[in-house]
């Protein structure tokens, strides 16, 4: 991540992203190397199962903090922003060839003209 910290993504994002890059047949799905986070975590939250919830929305971009505990410590990570998208995102990380995953990312993660996936986070 370039402009934080930490950037992190949910596996419920590249779920919901491979959905729409299929029912475009848009070509080969991607995985969460496409994105360079740091942190990737999956959840089983029932608002999470709800299709149409994950169409519209990632679970991360309503995050405000989260907290890793160890057993003696607990690091807390404020959430600071999302993640604005460019075209290296198109890049496959295994093969280098261009794919079309920014142009689905597009279709429903556009806001203010600019085309948000991920979450920055910062340590405190």
């Amino acid at each position: 991540s370039n402009e934080a910290s930490l950037l992190l993504l949910s596996q419920n994002a590249i779920t919901t992203l491979n959905s729409v890059i299929s029912s475009q047949g848009w070509g080969k799905q991607v995985v969460s190397r496409h994105f360079r986070p740091n942190i990737v975590v999956s959840s089983g939250s029932e608002a999470q199962k709800d299709t149409e919830h994950q169409v519209t929305s990632n679970p991360e971009d309503f995050w405000q903090k989260i907290c890793i505990k160890t057993k003696n410590n607990t690091l807390e990570l404020n959430a600071i922003g999302k993640c604005a998208r460019c075209q290296m995102v198109d890049i496959d990380p295994d093969s280098g060839m261009k794919g079309n995953t920014l142009r689905a990312l597009a279709e429903y993660r556009r806001e203010r003209g600019k085309i948000l996936f991920g979450t920055f986070f910062s340590g405190s």
